[in-house]
C-alpha cells in the first residue's frame, strides 16, 4: 500500500481509487 501522502492531496479521488486497487 502507498503512504497516507496521496490520500491528504485528493481524498474524494485517491482513497477511492487506491481502495480500488490496492
Amino acid at each position: 500500500m502507498k503512504p497516507c501522502g496521496m490520500f491528504m492531496q485528493e481524498p474524494s479521488r485517491e482513497a477511492s481509487v487506491s481502495s480500488g486497487v490496492f
